[in-house]
């Protein structure tokens, strides 16, 4: 991925108003930086992800947030683009040293088996999801090009041993059910490991800004090709909008099933 489409996919992904979490993100990382003595990467992410697994929830997420800003470029994201995609792709690959994914996975693995009585304060499990969602797709974002990294994606990971793609799905499904898990992120973080697996090219859709008319790329000519251009390629985003908005109406449904959709919510739907 080039820069620019890097910062869209990552703007794409974030929700309005998750700012805030950057500008947490980065008090969280001086205060656990004070903390351990060291800004060095290679002394500050190893106990990060060692917390993970040990830590209760306020904790937890204070780390997130900490390797979030990390991932971020230690910045607030308002770096100019190609400063700001070059810092996080020099993080990316400090984290990736460090194996970060297989922590993150198993973080995942662990909230999506909590009981709802097992919850603590309010919107502090929404909080932590988006924050592991969010270090994952960067990470995603700059190690998906790698063979190896794609093949790890399929490899269990989490506590029961299941894999990344799968606990995606096990996400994707309970969205229906569960509120608290933000259904557009698992929605694209899914669509993006699904990508890295079957190692489908960037340009067989559009990712980043339009710029035009999209090239056919070389190996959707050799299976043949089309004849339309509206018959040439996925379509990525409409997809993307029409499973979020599929799996947002099964919730809202379940959600007020045997007791009637409020006036506004049935004409929104």
């Amino acid at each position: 991925l080039t820069d620019s489409e890097v910062l869209f996919a990552l703007d794409e992904f974030l929700y309005h108003g998750e700012i805030r979490d950057f500008v947490k993100a980065q008090h969280s990382f001086a205060r656990i930086s004070s903390s351990l003595g060291t800004e060095d990467f290679d002394a500050l992410i190893p106990p990060c992800l060692e917390v993970l697994e040990f830590s209760n929830q306020f904790i937890r997420i204070d780390t997130l947030l900490c390797l979030l800003h990390i991932s971020l470029g230690c910045s607030l994201g308002d770096l100019p683009p190609a400063e700001l995609a070059a810092a996080m792709r020099r993080n990316a690959a400090v984290l990736a040293r460090h194996n970060a994914v297989p922590m993150l996975v198993r973080s995942l693995d662990f909230l999506l088996g909590q009981e709802p009585d097992q919850l603590q304060a309010e919107g502090m499990l929404e909080n932590e999801f988006r924050l592991i969602f969010n270090c994952l797709y960067v990470q995603l974002l700059f190690s998906g090009h790698d063979a190896s990294f794609a093949r790890s994606l399929e490899l269990g990971q989490g506590r029961l041993g299941a894999p990344l793609v799968a606990l995606l799905f096990e996400a994707a499904k309970a969205c229906g059910e569960n509120d608290r898990i933000p259904i557009k992120k698992v929605v694209l973080l899914l669509l993006r490991v699904l990508q890295c697996i079957l190692n489908i090219p960037e340009d067989w859709h559009s990712l980043g800004p339009s710029s035009g008319v999209v090239q056919r790329s070389a190996r959707w000519e050799g299976l043949g090709g089309c004849d339309s251009l509206e018959d040439e390629m996925p379509r990525l985003k409409e997809f993307q909008a029409f499973t979020a908005l599929h799996m947002h109406e099964q919730g809202i449904r379940q959600k007020y099933s045997g007791r009637g959709l409020p006036a506004a919510i049935a004409e929104g739907l």
